[in-house]
């Protein structure tokens, strides 16, 4: 757990994860590989090239598809690390070097700031991916403040926060471990869940919803369902008081193919055709919960 922490300047810029105030200009990352960057020749033009392009490595969440935006992100992170190794390497202009330490210091204080953040999110989060890139914006953090530690040996106060942060890493785990405590997190958020009584069990009905379901969704495994009317519902027209529309409805649980289990509301609806008679059904489905598997008794 990172606790609040007095850095030694005059103020802690809090900003967005891609930036990081440098008085009147910014620390941004930039999507230029940091391998095309030269870093050859004297110390000063090299030094004026790395300051150019040192900024904290950017995570991009891939909300399609998490697993590829990490890697994305791990693979940016080495290139991130070799570009500081390669400018360590060589000489350096302390001049140059000077002028851009009070920036970066204020950079390592924000990234403390956005960490503490990032920490707050992971405690009661239900979903994997969130989690997980929770701690890839950690790790982000990490990397620079890191390299800010080794551009600028003799910043206390950026090894204090790099300390912090590990401690923040530390506690989150490794990225399977922060999986599994978003799943913890959302059993124990979905405990008391359990699908409401059913208040008809007429098979007609039962049937035609659970075929509409098992048509539209071939990857859910059915369980159970629940219909929530005891008769059809029917909606007259508030002036002529004729029929318009009858309902049916019904909470369906299901597994899906992670496994885990949901339900999802499901309506039926008939249009009056006149003379009596409805027309054919519309199912609407609607919103899903989560539950837990051993929460739904099969049927």
């Amino acid at each position: 757990m990172l606790k609040p922490l007095a850095i030694g300047i005059a103020a802690c810029l809090i900003v967005t994860p891609a930036l990081a105030q440098r008085g009147g200009r910014t620390i941004a990352s930039n999507d230029r590989s940091l391998a095309s960057v030269d870093l050859s020749g004297a110390a000063t033009p090299r030094t004026w090239a790395f300051f150019r392009h040192f900024a904290q490595p950017r995570y991009l969440r891939d909300t399609s598809n998490c697993e590829a935006g990490i890697a994305a992100f791990e693979g940016q992170r080495r290139d991130f690390e070799a570009f500081v190794d390669r400018f360590l390497a060589g000489p350096v202009d302390a001049k140059k070097t000077g002028l851009e330490r009070a920036r970066y210091l204020r950079a390592a204080a924000t990234a403390h700031d956005e960490v503490r953040r990032w920490e707050d999110i992971m405690k009661g989060e239900t979903d994997s991916c969130t989690v997980r890139s929770a701690r890839m914006e950690i790790l982000s953090r990490r990397s620079f403040v890191a390299a800010i530690s080794r551009v600028f040996p003799d910043m206390a106060e950026a090894r204090t926060v790099l300390a912090a942060i590990e401690s923040s890493l530390a506690a989150a785990g490794s990225d399977n471990q922060a999986a599994a405590r978003a799943g913890e997190n959302r059993n124990a958020a979905i405990a008391s869940v359990r699908l409401p009584p059913a208040r008809s069990t007429n098979p007609a009905w039962q049937k035609r919803f659970r075929d509409w379901f098992e048509a539209n969704h071939p990857d859910y495994v059915f369980i159970r369902q629940g219909i929530y009317n005891a008769d059809w519902f029917i909606k007259h027209n508030p002036v002529t008081s004729v029929p318009e529309y009858r309902q049916i409805g019904t909470r369906i649980a299901f597994r899906m193919p992670d496994g885990r289990c949901r339900f999802m509301t499901l309506d039926l609806f008939e249009y009056h055709q006149g003379g009596g008679s409805y027309g054919s059904p519309k199912f609407t489905p609607g919103r899903q919960e989560d539950i837990l598997c051993e929460n739904v008794d099969p049927m």
